[in-house]
């Protein structure tokens, strides 16, 4: 008799610069090292593991570390995970960077995930056509590959958006789950990142192609209820700023 191994995870890593996929990754789960299967193109497999939630801490190289914890299930729909590099790394050492620290109550926002989006119609999309609540795929005013393993927040609906190929012929981007509400034509999507902090509260947003703003612009931050804004132009090598996280009134 065949035996057919239960998938329980799957990951596929992405370097948040390049938008290519990561190998080279070292896993946890649980704590404890576990075997899997590891592609070339950055997805990692897990198989036949017990049939609850699980905590995997993700390392590589030259990136900070990662951990998400799951559901054991049966799709094969791997987690995309977007990979920040180290600020001792050698990339950020090079390109153009914002360099930011957060602090809730002057005290440090220290190793939690805050989200930024960029809040300004330079560095969004605009949907071509309208697409229907369900859709799997979408068309925007936009051109290459440069775009793949990028979050985006829907002007409007406020739903977050991951695109995961491109239909180069069709013109078409595919999604990572259908969509849960319509998008207008036209609606704007706009760039959404999240930045995990290290024990000092910084994080380092690194100048991704076009989406931050030539002139003046608006990255909004939020760690659940706390939120703040930053007016900036586009980055230099040695831009550093302190944002105070406070609660929305």
């Amino acid at each position: 008799m065949r035996t057919i191994a239960r998938l329980s995870a799957a990951f596929q890593l992405v370097d948040g610069y390049s938008k290519e996929g990561v190998k080279g990754a070292s896993f946890l789960v649980d704590g404890a090292s576990v075997p899997f299967v590891a592609k070339p193109d950055g997805t990692y497999v897990f198989s036949n593991l017990p049939i609850l939630s699980h905590t995997y801490q993700m390392t590589v190289p030259g990136y900070l570390p990662v951990q998400r914890t799951l559901p054991a299930r049966p799709e094969f729909f791997p987690e995309v995970v977007i990979l920040q590099h180290s600020p001792e790394g050698p990339l950020l050492q090079r390109i153009a960077c914002f360099h930011l620290r957060f602090l809730v109550e002057e005290e440090p926002v220290q190793r939690e995930t805050v989200e930024v989006m960029l809040g300004n119609p330079a560095g969004g999309l605009r949907l071509l056509e309208k697409a229907p609540r369900g859709a799997w795929q979408v068309k925007v005013a936009a051109k290459g590959k440069g775009l793949l393993f990028q979050h985006y927040r829907g002007k409007k609906t406020g739903e977050e958006v991951l695109f995961t190929g491109y239909d180069e012929g069709e013109g078409l981007f595919q999604l990572w789950k259908p969509l849960e509400q319509e998008l207008d034509k036209g609606e704007l999507l706009c760039p959404l990142w999240r930045l995990q902090t290290d024990g000092d509260g910084k994080v380092v947003l690194p100048a991704i192609g076009a989406f931050l703003p030539k002139e003046d612009g608006e990255l909004h931050f939020a760690l659940g209820s706390k939120k703040a804004t930053l007016q900036t132009a586009a980055p230099s090598p040695s831009l550093s700023c302190t944002i105070p996280l406070k609660e929305e009134q």
